[in-house]
C-alpha cells in the first residue's frame, strides 16, 4: 500500500478511531506510536540541549612555580594579565591564577607581576601554548621572572 502523506498516516497510528482500540492495544503497539511520534517531532521545529559540552581549555598559573615564593613570606599578592584577551587575574596567598575557556593549540602572552607589600618585587613575561581542547596547561615561567626587591 502506497501513502502520499507519511506524517498523515502516523498520525492516524496514535489517534486509535474508538475508545475501545485504544484499550486493545498491545505493549508494542504502544511502543510504535511512541516511536512515530518522536519522527514527527523530528520532523518540525525542536529545540536541542547538549548536555555534553566540550570541557574548556584552561591555563592554571601557580605562584611558587613561577615566582619561587609562597605567600604569607614576602609575597603578599601577584598578577597574571593575558596580553591576547586582556583578561587578568589577582591572587592573595596560595591562590592559583586561572585563564579559561582558550582555544586549543595556541599560544598566549602573559605579564606576570608580584607584590611585597606596595613594592613590586617579581615581573616578567612569558609565552604559554594551550593543549588540546579539555586540557590544563601548568606553566613555569620562573625563568623569565626578574627579582627586583632583596628579600
Amino acid at each position: 500500500m502506497q501513502r502520499s502523506n507519511p506524517d498523515e498516516v502516523i498520525m492516524r497510528s496514535l489517534s486509535p478511531a474508538t475508545p475501545k482500540a485504544a484499550a486493545s492495544k498491545s505493549f508494542a503497539g504502544r511502543a510504535i506510536a511512541a516511536l512515530s511520534l518522536l519522527a514527527i517531532a523530528s520532523l518540525g521545529t525542536a529545540c536541542v540541549v547538549d548536555h555534553h559540552a566540550s570541557a574548556p581549555t584552561e591555563i592554571e598559573f601557580d605562584e611558587v612555580r613561577n615566582l619561587g615564593y609562597y605567600c604569607g613570606g614576602p609575597l603578599s599578592s601577584w598578577t597574571v594579565t593575558n596580553r591576547e584577551t586582556g583578561d587578568s587575574g589577582t591572587a592573595g596567598c596560595e591562590q592559583p591564577i586561572l585563564f579559561t575557556d582558550l582555544a586549543p593549540f595556541t599560544t598566549y602572552n602573559f605579564d606576570i607581576t608580584g607584590q611585597s607589600g606596595p613594592s613590586t618585587c617579581w615581573s616578567g613575561s612569558c609565552s604559554v601554548s594551550t593543549g588540546s581542547q579539555g586540557s590544563i596547561t601548568y606553566p613555569d615561567c620562573s625563568a623569565l621572572i626578574a627579582h627586583h626587591c632583596t628579600l
